[in-house]
């Protein structure tokens, strides 16, 4: 696992890092690539995230970060403050702080997103 230090950079491959589901998430995998605990950034955490056909994202409120959801593959309907949203690959969800968010995946094709967290949680 690297670790980051002053003024280096380093490689972090999701065959490094254990997937896991994530809480208030169903059928989902999350690879956390950069994450302050494991390696020692401070900005953001970011993720790996696959959700499955019939998977979804809970609704869940992060009063002190924003998160961004990136879409490489799949079809995800979120909700965010009370407005939908159809999130289509090569497209960026925002949700900012304090939102109240959800989504679930549309279709047969596995959701696979980059999740940006900053300030990490």
């Amino acid at each position: 696992m690297a670790i980051a230090s002053a003024k280096k950079g380093f490689v972090t491959t999701v065959r490094s890092v254990t997937p896991r589901c994530p809480a208030k998430h169903v059928e989902t995998s999350a690879w956390r690539l950069l994450a302050p605990a494991v390696h020692g950034n401070k900005a953001a955490t970011v993720s790996l995230v696959e959700i499955r056909p019939g998977g979804r994202a809970e609704p869940d409120v992060h009063e002190t970060s924003e998160q961004m959801f990136y879409i490489i593959s799949g079809r995800v309907n979120a909700h965010v403050s009370g407005e939908d949203f159809d999130v289509e690959p090569n497209c960026l969800l925002f949700v900012p702080e304090g939102a109240l968010h959800s989504m679930e995946v549309v279709g047969e094709e596995v959701l696979r997103m980059v999740v940006i967290t900053a300030p990490p949680r």
